[in-house]
């Protein structure tokens, strides 16, 4: 017998992968979800380093929505809407494809800040907020209503950081906070010597923040607990943290500003850069291993620092100051300036791709989800640029070219973005619309015999269509099926039962039989034959069901009785006796006469 203590350990191992990738051959396809690349914080991620999977090709506006208000921060988009606040003091939630209004909250001040969304462990979603009324806010993300509040002493600019169930960010009264993320009680606060405008940065288990007195602090998280500082001199804004260094700009409006690369667990400079005057600056660092930093004035310049080094790499000037974040998405840049023109360039050479200027005011800051750019200009509204990309639509049932029933179920499978219904089409025909996109099956049925044509169509919240479609055929009749033997009725004089019968399907052909007896199945078979043994006397029932290729089934039933006659059944017995009553004769016969004789 084998045992595995014969097998070396590198034979077991292969064993098992191949196990493994067996196992794995035989698990149903499962389609992939879409790839949903949420915005649900300042700069995208906890490292603030605004990188997206993709952004639009094509300048286009998707809609804009005029809220009335202008804006300052970053949208936030998670679960198909944007959240995002105004100047007006309203927090806004839209439906991130349409634009439409789903809730509004009035906070006790202006916004300035960027909201940050967080899920709990048990799917409650919160949206998180500051504002100039020294007010921090806790509200449901599909409700807009207020869970809790906390009040400072000074207006809230800073976006939010949300961390191990507390979330983090600063005030103009100088102080660092940590809240309890659900409850909103104070964990601990952390003094600077200056406003704290900018956002909490997440690293090597510490957080950083920068604040107006010049410095960039590393706390730890639980306690408050100062690791380091490091004097940036001027204004800095924020922090970018990217595999084991801190990015900060000493912001400066009038002279230069420092661009500082520091050790992230120490704060010990890498390198120091001198750029120009600058505003609310965050460094973005990119894939393509530099470091994004801006001039604020007379022009809006983007200056491409090595990550490595700080030297300069390439520059790109646009028209108009600006104080905007620059975002990044698959090699480009995107920005918007004072001068109402938001830029798109390349990240590797600065060049740039396009402009587009349908804005009435100057631009504010960008977001990027789902391959769309979501950006608040001053002219009062909210805008999306880009398009919504085709869905991808696979039909999984009836299959291409193949047989089915008269009444028969579509299965088919949507992976896309901003869908708002299904339609079905029999022949280019519509047959039924305005079906979820979350259902993925319909039942037809009455459909006539011969070939079909099937299309499923996606229609997203622009308009906008994809569809695909698969031929297939239907037999709409059942198999032709006739008993041969035994006949309804008959008598059978034997235990073995030869079943038989004749069967045919001018349409799709005839796929295979079941034959059950009593009600037991005792073969499957696509011939139109089978015997049966040891079947015992009395009453039967026979039942043949015939299978065609599109899953049509007919069904015949013969009763009869299996009958073995009286001498068929006894007939060795009583020869037997009859012999043996012979020779017992005999015996007697002889064993008499020898008497006789003597």
């Amino acid at each position: 017998m084998f045992s595995i203590k014969f097998c070396s350990r590198k034979t077991v191992t292969l064993l098992l992968l191949l196990t493994f990738f067996v196992l794995l051959a035989t698990l149903p396809y499962l389609p992939a979800e879409p790839q949903r690349s949420w915005w649900t914080m300042f700069m995208s991620n906890p490292q603030r380093n605004g990188v997206a999977p993709a952004g639009p090709t094509v300048p286009k506006v998707l809609w804009n929505y005029t809220d009335g208000a202008k804006h300052w921060g970053q949208p936030v988009v998670y679960k198909d809407r944007i959240v995002y606040g105004e100047r007006n003091g309203y927090v806004r939630c839209l439906d991130e494809f349409t634009g439409e209004v789903l809730w509004e909250f009035a906070a006790r001040g202006a916004i300035y800040s960027t909201p940050a969304v967080w899920e709990s462990e048990d799917g409650k979603i919160y949206v998180f907020i500051g504002d100039y009324g020294n007010y921090f806010h806790a509200l449901d993300f599909y409700t807009g209503e207020e869970i809790w509040s906390f009040e400072t002493t000074g207006a809230i600019m800073s976006p939010p950081l949300v961390y191990n169930g507390k979330v983090y960010f600063g005030s103009k009264d100088q102080f660092v906070y940590a809240l309890d993320a659900k409850t909103g009680e104070e964990i601990w606060r952390f003094e600077t010597g200056g406003q704290v405008r900018g956002p909490g940065t997440l690293g090597d288990n510490l957080i950083y923040f920068a604040s107006y007195d010049g410095k960039v602090y590393a706390l730890k998280p639980d306690s408050g607990e100062k690791v380091w500082e490091f004097a940036v001199g001027g204004a800095p804004f924020g922090v970018t943290y990217d595999n084991g260094v801190v990015y900060v700009v000493g912001d400066i409006s009038t002279g230069g500003s420092v661009v500082y690369a520091l050790k992230a667990d120490t704060g010990e400079v890498i390198w120091q850069t001198t750029i120009g005057k600058s505003l609310y600056n965050h460094p973005l660092v990119i894939p393509e291993g530099y470091v994004i930093v801006k001039e604020y004035k007379p022009n809006a310049k983007i200056i491409a620092l090595d990550k490595n080094t700080g030297d300069v790499v390439w520059t790109f000037e646009g028209k108009g100051p600006f104080y905007q974040h620059v975002v990044y998405a698959d090699g480009k840049l995107y920005f918007g300036t004072d001068l109402a023109i938001l830029y798109c360039i390349n990240a590797s050479t600065g060049k740039q791709i396009w402009n587009l200027t349908v804005f009435g005011a100057d631009v504010q800051d960008l977001s990027l989800a789902d391959g769309i750019l979501f950006v608040g200009s001053n002219d009062y509204k909210m805008y999306a640029i880009g398009t919504l990309p085709p869905a991808l639509i696979t039909i999984s049932k009836p299959v291409e070219k193949g047989w089915t029933t008269s009444t028969f179920t579509v299965e088919w499978t949507v992976v896309g973005v901003g869908l708002d219904h299904i339609e079905i089409y029999l022949d280019n025909k519509l047959v039924a619309s305005d079906i979820s996109p979350t259902v993925a099956y319909y039942t037809l049925s009455d459909v006539s015999s011969g070939e079909h044509t099937i299309t499923i169509r996606a229609v997203d919240k622009q308009g906008g269509i994809s569809e695909t479609s698969r031929t297939f055929k239907v037999d709409a009749n059942v198999p032709q099926v006739s008993f041969k033997s035994p006949k309804p009725g008959e008598t059978v004089a034997s235990t073995t039962i030869r079943i038989e019968w004749t069967a045919s399907d001018n349409e799709s052909g005839i796929d295979k039989f079941e034959v059950y007896l009593d009600g037991k199945l005792v073969d499957e078979t696509t011939n139109t034959f089978t015997v049966v043994t040891d079947v015992k006397e009395g009453p039967h029932t026979v039942i043949i069901k015939a299978f065609d290729k599109a899953g049509n089934v007919a069904e015949i039933e013969a009763d009869f009785k299996v009958e073995i006659p009286f001498f068929t059944k006894y007939g060795q017995y009583i020869i037997a006796l009859i012999i043996a009553a012979i020779i017992l004769g005999a015996l007697y016969y002889i064993a008499k006469g020898g008497k006789k004789k003597s």
